[in-house]
Formats: C-alpha cells, structure tokens, sequence
C-alpha cells in the first residue's frame, strides 16, 4: 500500500519524463586507465565500450570471439588509436569467468573499473548451466560473481591513494559534489 501512496503522492514525477543534462563530454578523462566490461559486443555494453573508447584502453569480454572481432573494427573505424582487447568468457560456465580473471591477473598491472553488464534474458526454454544452475542465475550473477571476486586483488591494486579517497569522501560528505 505504501508503494502505491508513493506513486499517488508523487505524481507529477510520474507525469514529468527525465530531462538528459548529461552527455559523453561531461565524463572526465580515463586516459591511462583499463576497464573491462562484459557483453561488450552489443546494447549497453558495446555503447560504453565506444565511450570509453578514446582515451582508455578497453577490454571486451563476450561469448562470441567473432562478434568481438568484429565490435573492435567497427569501433576502430569511428576511433582509429582506440585500445581494444577481446576476452573470450562464457558467464554461465564457472570455470570460464575464473580463467578470465587468471589471464587478467596475470596481464594487468591495473584494472580502473569493471563494467558487469553481459546478460541473458528470457531464453526459448528452462536450462542449465555447465555447472548444474538455472541459466539466467548462472550467467547474470555467479559468473559475474566469481569475475568480479577474482579480478578484486587488481581493482584493488588500482584504488586511488588514500589521499585521493578522502578528497572524493570530504566533498561528497560538504555537499559540494555534482551528480
């Protein structure tokens, strides 16, 4: 009930449609940094693949090595100095996410950020896993819980100074930063 209260009490959030302030100049520079981002190839991730694309050294991880190939040529060819990388990885196989997070841990002095965004939805029937799990469960979380929990010595690795923490902390905590 409350949840609908909130929906009555704040309808004009519901009527008024969000108003874009932002866009890809607004990011600040991530040169000399390395994301990897998941599902790369297609949707969301292949969109934020490209806007990383100029300054950042990317690597793409997805099912499909084609795919990948090709995202890297179709993205060289809008930004010819970008720094791609393909990362083969299938999520719903447990053993495929930790060998990627071996490969990257043993390639990657630093690792800047991980985007999670390779998914699966709604497939044509039920299935399992490599590993025995419901497909969707399988790809959408334990693999990229196990990615991520692999790749955390590097992330780490890569963390600003503390100095750099504390400054982000006191701004965000004096009400001077913007979202």
């Amino acid at each position: 009930m409350l949840w609908s209260a909130t929906f009555v009490a704040g309808s004009a959030l519901a009527q008024s449609a969000p108003k874009p302030d932002w866009s890809l100049s607004d990011m600040p520079s991530q040169s000399r940094r390395t994301f990897l981002v998941t599902g790369g190839t297609s949707g969301l991730g292949y969109e934020d693949v490209k806007a990383m694309a100029a300054g950042t050294r990317v690597v793409i991880s997805a099912r499909n090595p084609q795919r990948g190939e090709e995202t890297i040529a179709r993205i060289r060819q809008e930004i010819p100095n970008a720094r791609l990388q393909f990362e083969a990885i299938d999520l719903a196989d447990l053993a495929s996410a930790c060998a990627l997070s071996n490969r990257l841990q043993a390639t990657l002095l630093r690792l800047g950020g991980l985007i999670n965004n390779a998914t699966i939805m709604a497939p044509p029937e039920r299935g399992a896993s490599a590993n025995g799990f419901e497909i969707h469960f399988a790809t959408n979380f334990l693999g990229h819980f196990l990615l991520t929990a692999g790749l955390l010595p590097v992330l780490r690795r890569s963390a600003p100074p503390p100095a750099c923490r504390y400054a982000v902390r006191h701004r965000r905590a004096s009400g001077s930063h913007q979202l």
